[in-house]
């Protein structure tokens, strides 16, 4: 989910107890970016700019407030807003758009969690299915930077939804949130979340030994089951992890998209992995890759690589002023697709990547 590569433990430390000060004035890029975004919502654009008011993401004249690395981790550059374009497999020509946020990123750690868990159950109330937030607790007093990111599509078979909120929603539980021990903390909320079968403890015993969990997922949305992921960060090769997968549960990204020259470094690598809800085995993977300036370098990523995703996705579903923070890969679970994170630009420059 973090395009910051910086610290292949997730950026784990221990935080001071009001944020450290925002850079002061308007962000323009954001804001060009939150247009970009408000139209390709559509109808939807309305209740978005409703939510992202109350998420605290905007200021009172309703431009989005100056980004800040130090207290969100959404994005390397600090931006509290993402956007994902998703592409089906079986289904080339259909992409559909997922808003990604960091409410309250500029909060007082302290009332940070509560302001989260409190607008995610109202939007979790508006669509009709709660969220097991009770299944989470109990939360830290003091967490580390990231607490609680915010999901909702905004369109769906390409077409833009009338009411995102009532759609969907997921919730992503940076692991700070759970206390200072981010393995034992993480276990203990999937064990609680999901049937507990062997079969998802072995894999995890593998994956322990080469990541680090950055972020567990709990996604809902209207008449179908809620869905859980476990998001981690490579501190080494992830193929063992992979390898204990199904074919079919594993991803496969197109070689020729990125084209890397060579191997892209584990700080750079998230492995996502989902379970089934009634079982609790894994039932698929992703893998998304950061492509910050560190990554596209150490993997040698050809130039071109903004021509190659316009011939990929659509180009009236790319955001503008956005720069291409992540491209992940998915197989198993809800399906083979793949999927393109953009942030806003650090600069006021128009076009993607």
């Amino acid at each position: 989910m973090t395009g910051q590569t910086q610290n292949p433990l997730g950026g784990r430390h221990l935080p001071p107890p009001f944020p450290a000060a925002a850079p002061d004035g308007p962000d323009p890029a954001a804001d060009a970016f939150l247009a970009s975004v408000l139209a390709i919502a559509g109808h939807g654009a309305g209740h978005i700019h409703a939510l992202l008011r109350a998420a605290g993401l905007l200021d009172r004249q309703g431009r989005m407030r100056a980004r800040n690395p130090e207290t969100s981790r959404l994005n390397a550059n600090g931006a509290p807003v993402q956007l994902c374009l998703t592409t089906p497999q079986h289904q080339p020509s259909v992409t559909d758009t997922r808003l990604l946020l960091d409410p309250f990123f500029d909060l007082p750690a302290t009332q940070r969690i509560r302001a989260s868990l409190e607008l995610a159950d109202a939007l979790a109330t508006r669509m009709g299915t709660p969220l097991p937030l009770d299944q989470l607790a109990p939360m830290a007093t003091l967490p580390g930077v990231g607490a609680i990111w915010l999901a909702l599509p905004l369109t769906h078979g390409g077409t833009p939804l009338p009411d995102p909120a009532s759609a969907g929603i997921a919730a992503y539980f940076n692991p700070e949130v759970f206390g200072e021990t981010p393995w034992p903390d993480t276990r203990a909320r999937l064990d609680r979340l999901l049937p507990n079968p062997a079969r998802r403890q072995h894999l995890l015993d593998i994956a322990q030994s080469v990541s680090t969990p950055i972020c567990l997922a709990i996604e809902a949305a209207k008449n179908h089951a809620t869905r859980v992921k476990l998001y981690l960060r490579a501190t080494g090769d992830p193929a063992p992890v992979l390898a204990h997968l199904p074919a079919d549960q594993r991803p496969n990204g197109p070689p020729d998209l990125l084209n890397p020259q060579s191997s892209w470094p584990a700080s750079g690598v998230t492995l996502a992995l989902g379970f089934a809800p009634d079982t609790g085995a894994p039932d698929g993977a992703k893998v998304d890759l950061c492509l910050c300036p560190d990554c596209r370098a150490a993997a040698q990523v050809p130039q071109g690589l903004r021509q190659r995703l316009q011939q990929a996705l659509p180009y009236s579903a790319l955001p503008d002023h956005a720069g291409l923070a992540l491209l992940g890969f998915a197989g198993g679970g809800k399906g083979a697709r793949m999927n393109a994170y953009f942030a806003p630009h650090s600069n006021t420059q128009a076009g993607t990547c």
